[in-house]
């Protein structure tokens, strides 16, 4: 900052800290005011206003011509108790279940052992610990399981040992007559038997091969042929 001393004129050079205060002059040793610095004239910024957005309709969308399209009509519904092969014929119901998975899932082997510990006493008076143990072997059914079971094979040694001891025990307590009716009974059992193996070997199979095929209903219980 630059200024005149007022009595002797010479310039000074002074620091821009001492603005506004008093100084001595290095010629003459005047002490003078220190002026302050001229402050720039305020500045007003005048903004131009911003340009308003111009809003535009979009183009209108191409128009597709169409193909007349022919009435759709309305699916035709069955009746309840349609049978299309999962649906049971009698009550309609989806609730079907193959028999044989009914029958597989409600049944069950039953294998167990139990341990038994006890005390006893001997003929003359003394304690005795008693140990053993029982094994438990099975077959656990549902009731369902049991209503869709596959059909049963004849058991036809069945037959031949009914035979032979119904003849054994009338040769026993009818001796007269004993012999002829053993005889017979043993023969009775013998056809029997003949019949049970051609039944399991012709019949079964079929019975067998149909029970496959069979349905059962959840809902009502109705069984049917898929």
């Amino acid at each position: 900052m630059k200024c005149h001393c007022p009595k002797c004129g010479v310039l000074i050079e002074v620091n821009d800290l001492l603005a506004g205060r008093k100084a001595a002059c290095n010629a003459c040793r005047y002490v003078l005011q220190i002026p302050a610095p001229a402050r720039p004239a305020a500045v007003t910024i005048i903004q131009p206003p911003l340009p308003q957005p111009v809003l535009r309709a979009p183009p209108p969308l191409p128009t597709q011509s169409r193909a007349p399209t022919s009435p759709i009509s309305a699916p035709s519904q069955a009746p309840v108790g349609a049978h299309d092969g999962w649906c049971c014929p009698q009550c309609g119901s989806e609730e079907t279940q193959s028999a044989s998975i009914i029958y597989r899932g409600g049944t069950s082997t039953v294998k167990t052992t139990s341990r038994h510990r006890a005390v006893t006493f001997t003929p003359s008076g003394h304690l005795m610990p008693v140990v053993g143990s029982s094994n438990t072997e099975g077959v656990q059914q549902t009731q369902l399981a049991a209503m869709a079971a596959p059909p049963a094979r004849r058991n036809k040694a069945a037959a031949i040992w009914g035979g032979l001891v119904a003849g054994i025990v009338l040769s026993i307590f009818l001796p007269p007559c004993g012999l002829p009716l053993a005889a017979l009974t043993i023969v009775a059992g013998v056809i029997t038997s003949i019949q049970d193996s051609k039944f399991n070997r012709e019949v079964w199979p079929g019975l067998h091969a149909e029970w496959e095929r069979k349905w059962m209903c959840h809902r009502c219980g109705h069984v049917f042929l898929k």
